[in-house]
């Protein structure tokens, strides 16, 4: 397989990931009891977040390829490190409750939230690696 340029694998990581958040995120709304107008798990902020997340991510792993000896393994890592602290604006998101001026938060809808992002990450990632590997020069 050739290997691609970090942008063009990133635009197909941004499709994956968009893919398998939407259908996780139905799966999720249509099996759990989470109320509809909690909407940052509706197609629309997911959609946009998760390309977000993806360009982020695509930036971080071009710019770690550029200068780390090790950038496969750095980007991991660093990836391990990233995914928990996304999690920590979703535990805001829950303490803060309703007055947060997001309707519909509950543990079950927040879990949901978190689950979207675990998905990504992992899917962003690997599609990262896998079309545009770059060697350690170590």
């Amino acid at each position: 397989m050739p290997r691609w340029t970090p942008w063009r694998a990133g635009g197909i990581a941004a499709i994956l990931a968009v893919t398998a958040n939407l259908i996780v995120s139905t799966i999720l709304r249509s099996t759990l009891d989470i109320d509809p107008e909690f909407l940052v798990i509706q197609a629309s902020p997911v959609v946009f977040l998760t390309v977000v997340g993806a360009v982020l991510a695509t930036a971080v792993y071009g710019s770690i390829a550029a200068s780390s000896p090790t950038p496969m393994r750095s980007f991991t890592r660093l990836a391990l490190v990233v995914l928990p602290v996304t999690w920590l604006a979703d535990v805001g998101l829950l303490l803060a409750g309703e007055s947060a001026g997001v309707p519909g938060v509950t543990p079950t809808a927040v879990a949901a939230l978190a689950s979207l992002h675990a998905v990504a990450a992992v899917v962003i990632v690997a599609t990262l690696l896998r079309l545009a590997p770059v060697p350690d020069r170590a």
